[in-house]
């Protein structure tokens, strides 16, 4: 897919570091979408416009494609129940215009309607989000390994997640713009 952007003019230095930290490919599987606040999933539909073309590009068959989007590449939170339950239906149906036999098949949404984050399991949470693809399909991964489930606790996207999970700590009675969570009292 073409960029919007092209990118500016680096020094060789630069140039060097960005080689350095960026992979030469990506694989459509590891691409994740996080909606926060899903509603009724229009961010999430257009992201599966998107990530549909990047498939369709790499050389997935279609019949595939909606699956893989909505099981491995989109997530989204909402604290009403309704909202997330649209935000799902309006994936499932753009699923649907794609792959005809999409209800036949086991389909896990990552659409979820928080109640609250009290009671979720971080580590759990962690591991099926996957952001550093510890989790390869097919794998058995490090069996041997004492605790992989919390090893990247450092990295930027497990901050945010902490950060996210606060915001939704008395998610149903005061939301996710509860001030009290980050830390601050007026």
């Amino acid at each position: 897919m073409d960029y919007y952007i092209e990118p500016a003019e680096q020094t060789l230095e630069v140039q060097a570091q960005l080689a350095a930290i960026t992979p030469a490919s990506i694989e459509p599987e590891n691409i994740k979408v996080l909606d926060p606040a899903c509603g009724s999933g229009h961010i999430l539909i257009e992201a599966y416009n998107v990530l549909k073309n990047i498939y369709e590009e790499r050389g997935y068959r279609a019949r595939d494609i909606p699956q893989l989007i909505l099981e491995n590449n989109i997530f989204g939170l909402d604290i009403d129940d309704r909202a997330a339950q649209l935000s799902g239906f309006a994936l499932l149906m753009m699923a649907r215009q794609d792959d005809r036999r999409i209800f036949t098949r086991d389909v896990r949404l990552n659409i979820v309607s928080l109640q609250e984050s009290l009671h979720l399991d971080i580590a759990k949470l962690w591991q099926q989000l996957n952001f550093h693809q510890q989790n390869q399909t097919g794998s058995m991964g490090d069996m041997f390994a004492e605790n992989t489930a919390l090893a990247h606790t450092e990295s930027a996207e497990y901050q945010l997640l902490m950060r996210t999970l606060k915001r939704f700590v008395n998610a149903k009675t005061l939301g996710s713009f509860d001030s009290s969570a980050s830390g601050r009292r007026s």
